[in-house]
């Protein structure tokens, strides 16, 4: 499986997942990104929150938006 990255723009949150396998827990490990593990400790997403103040200006509009 490839990642997925999708953006919320209300949100303002990125997300990169690596499975769909469940989260189980999340660690902050910056201010606004956030590693989640499932139950075996494996990181399974990164998130990025207020990431519209963390990425380049132009990067933001590329991102792909979540179906609905």
């Amino acid at each position: 499986m490839a990642a997925d990255v999708t953006y919320d723009p209300e949100a303002d949150a990125l997300t990169i997942s690596f499975t769909t396998t469940p989260t189980a827990e999340g660690e902050e490990v910056h201010p606004g990104v956030i590693l989640h593990f499932d139950a075996t400790d494996r990181m399974v997403a990164i998130e990025v929150l207020h990431v519209s103040k963390m990425l380049a200006e132009d990067a933001i509009p590329l991102l792909r938006q979540p179906e609905e």
